[in-house]
């Protein structure tokens, strides 16, 4: 028959070898864990950096559609200004030209 030393020692390789074996166990998981935490963090980044860079382009974009319907905008109205006033100093050439004959 066993003897309570020998059920004690017996116990104590027993719980060392369940300690080991639920170590080596966490140190997976764990190992495992990071390594997909790091692969989601991976995909999130990239994710990010291109849904700013659709951003970013659009945003681009779009200044420089409404730069360049306020730069049409602004030679028209130039363009106009300027035509009145060619039209104005024809209009008093012409009347200056009328007064001296």
């Amino acid at each position: 028959a066993a003897t309570k030393g020998e059920w004690e020692r017996k116990a104590s390789r027993e719980s060392a070898a369940a300690k080991e074996e639920w170590q080596q166990k966490a140190a997976g998981d764990l190992a495992a864990a990071e390594k997909e935490w790091q692969q989601k963090a991976t995909l999130a980044v990239a994710a990010a950096q291109e849904a700013w860079q659709h951003k970013a382009a659009g945003d681009l974009a779009a200044a420089e559609k409404e730069w360049q319907h306020k730069a049409a905008a602004d030679l028209a109205a130039s363009r106009k200004e300027w035509e009145q006033k060619l039209a104005d100093a024809e209009e008093e050439s012409q009347r200056q030209a009328a007064q001296a004959l």
